[in-house]
């Protein structure tokens, strides 16, 4: 495994965790991320 898949692999778990936080769905926190960036 590449050091760039590892990188992919870990901040997916962060925001899997930041969107358990929040109580919403990891999806629901991808949509945000994606009206916030666009």
């Amino acid at each position: 495994m590449s050091s760039r898949e590892l990188e992919a692999i870990q901040e997916e778990c962060s925001n899997r965790n930041l969107a358990f936080s929040l109580g919403i769905t990891y999806d629901e926190l991808c949509e945000l991320q994606w009206e916030t960036f666009a």
